[in-house]
């Protein structure tokens, strides 16, 4: 059937409100990035607003960006529905309560006390990469199984399946339904609000209503969640795109100028394909295969785990193959179907198989249109791969500014797992998703060298949104705060206060001379909180985890590898308390910024 959507083109952003003029950005990380993001957002749910003290600073949060792991927090924040199974669920059901580190305790997951680092409620936030583990894997492969989808659903949509399955599902913003003919179809869209469903989608919609969209609880701020385009399924050149509550797509280019977006089309009808375009604005007639939605934008910004699946899974599915043999009934088939469940067993183990040799089958792949190249004549949808937001930028500010108007203030969370260090010759490293912001790439050899300009044969130039003088001061500030006076790069909070001036970003569509107040915040090692701590068994597992050969929940703490997908609630705890502990003793630099 098809439908009316709506066509947004360039200026898509608008301005933030007087009384929430502070916006967040989420960076990537996987699970990390979420248990910085729970941490962070939990600490700004507590401070008050010193202008409206009956308020929270949160509360004056008008927009939140965010990147891949990022958006696994934010996601299910900003569009938790009033209800978990019949049962009323607030903020302080998916949040945590931010601790003193002298108050924390090792204790056991039994016992539910908020100092206790050992237990995790099931509907935190927290509780998400406790479920990426052998036995949640193991259950997603069994229903990959079970309803033979490898015959229904392409490779591309397995990832957007499982972050469905493993963290939507659980806040009710993930139900889909099984068809013979197109496999699983998710069950609703998404949108910025009912308002915003009546007056902008349904006159031109009949056949859909408000049940059909998963909306924001209300008074959250609004969401952008960022992913890229791949013109080439190879990976380069990408576009950055938005996702929000009104409008999916880029408001720029391709670093080699072939592909322009344009502008974005209703997020409901992103994914479809055109039958005829807008001429000077109005709306797009398109055919929806099946719905676009909240995993579609979850999964896509998070696709750099996509590759993670599929060599875990094979692994997953071997055991089960080996368990079917055994006891086939186990797999829900009568016995007399033991042998089709070892023979559907082995065919998926070679298909698995053969996607070792094509690794980017798996990328998520969705029919585009950009709004700027649309033909009224000659209407022509492609499709393309999709890749995880930090493939391009990694910290959710490229997305902020492409999608607001005017000068902001922000927050950015750079929860990255690159701890500060100093080289041989006194250069603070820090990772790279900060110098590429600037025009400077990656630290190498004592440097961080030009990328001379913004330049088609170096794509990564083109996340540049500020002057590169402008990155010594970031630098010297993060040295100086995070060292606290004379100690280590880790006996303070790694932090910054910027004000700093774009420049023109073709890419992302951000015009020049726009004022951004930034307070950077980075994820390190912070002594002044862990020489707080007085629980001697949780001490003696950081010495654990950040000795010569690290082990154990805190291996690596707090600079957990991306790849390390799971976490238990001591892992995730303690890294949600340090980086709630971190906004919190920043809270004067927050306000200092909204001033």
């Amino acid at each position: 059937m098809s439908h009316q959507v709506p066509v947004q083109t360039p200026p898509l952003g608008r301005p933030l409100p007087a009384s929430a003029n502070l916006a967040l950005c989420f960076s990537g990380g996987g699970a990390r990035s979420m248990t910085c993001t729970l941490g962070q957002l939990s600490a700004l749910s507590r401070l008050a607003d010193p202008v409206l003290p009956d308020q929270t600073l949160l509360q004056r949060v008008g927009v939140i960006s965010a990147v891949s792991g990022g958006s696994w927090a934010a996601v299910p924040y900003t569009f938790l529905p009033d209800s978990l199974n019949g049962v009323p669920v607030s903020d302080a059901d998916i949040l945590m309560e931010p601790q003193a580190p002298r108050d924390l305790i090792k204790g056991s997951a039994s016992q539910a006390d908020p100092r206790n680092v050992c237990h995790m409620p099931a509907t935190c936030l927290g509780a998400v990469p406790g479920r990426f583990d052998e036995a949640g894997l193991a259950d997603f492969a069994l229903q990959w199984l079970w309803l033979r989808l490898w015959d229904k659903v392409p490779w591309s949509w397995l990832w957007i399946f499982a972050v469905g399955h493993f963290i939507l599902r659980g806040y009710a913003l993930y139900a889909a339904r099984y068809s013979e003919s197109d496999g699983i179809l998710p069950e609703k869209f998404f949108s910025l609000s009912a308002a915003h469903v009546r007056e902008a989608i349904l006159p031109g919609n009949s056949d859909l209503g408000e049940e059909d969209f998963y909306l924001p609880r209300p008074g959250r701020p609004e969401l952008i969640v960022n992913f890229n385009l791949m013109e080439e399924i190879s990976g380069a050149p990408q576009m950055p795109l938005q996702a929000t509550g009104i409008g999916t797509g880029a408001p720029g280019q391709t670093p080699d100028g072939r592909l322009r977006g344009g502008g974005a089309c209703e997020s409901f009808g992103f994914g479809g394909t055109l039958l005829t375009a807008p001429s000077g604005g109005g709306d797009a007639t398109v055919t929806l295969r099946r719905r676009y939605s909240l995993c579609d934008i979850t999964g896509c910004s998070s696709a750099f785990f996509a590759q993670w699946l599929q060599k875990h899974l094979g692994g997953y599915l071997d055991k089960s193959l080996a368990e079917a043999e055994e006891a086939p009934t186990k797999f829900g088939f009568a016995a007399a179907e033991g042998v089709l469940a070892r023979s559907e067993l082995t065919r998926l183990r070679a298909e698995l198989a053969a996607l070792d040799e094509k690794p980017l089958a798996i990328v998520p792949q969705y029919a585009y249109w950009p709004v700027a190249q649309a033909d009224p004549a000659h209407p022509v949808t492609t499709t393309y791969g999709f890749s995880d937001g930090g493939a391009f930028e990694n910290t959710g500010l490229l997305g902020l500014l492409a999608r607001t108007r005017g000068d902001v203030r922000a927050l950015v969370f750079v929860n990255t797992s690159t701890a500060l260090a100093l080289d041989a010759g006194g250069t603070l490293v820090v990772d790279a998703q900060l110098p590429y912001l600037f025009g400077l790439n990656a630290y190498k050899d004592g440097a961080y060298p030009s990328f001379g300009g913004m330049r088609a044969d170096q794509p990564l130039s083109f996340v540049q949104l500020f002057p590169p003088e402008d990155f010594a001061d970031l630098l010297r500030q993060m040295e100086e705060n995070s060292r606290a006076g004379t100690g280590a790069p880790h006996q303070g909070i790694a932090w910054a206060r910027q004000s700093l001036t774009t420049v023109a970003n073709p890419v992302a569509g951000i015009e020049a001379g726009r004022t951004a107040r930034v307070l950077w915040i980075y994820n390190n090692r912070v002594d002044q909180w862990q020489d707080a701590l007085t629980d001697m068994a949780l001490r003696a597992d950081l010495a654990q985890g950040q000795g010569d050969d690290p082990s154990g929940s805190l291996a690596n703490f707090p600079s957990y590898s991306t790849f390390d997908i799971h976490q238990d609630a001591e892992a995730a705890n303690m890294l949600a308390q340090l980086s709630a502990w971190c906004v919190t003793q920043l809270a004067p630099e927050i306000i200092a910024l909204l001033s």
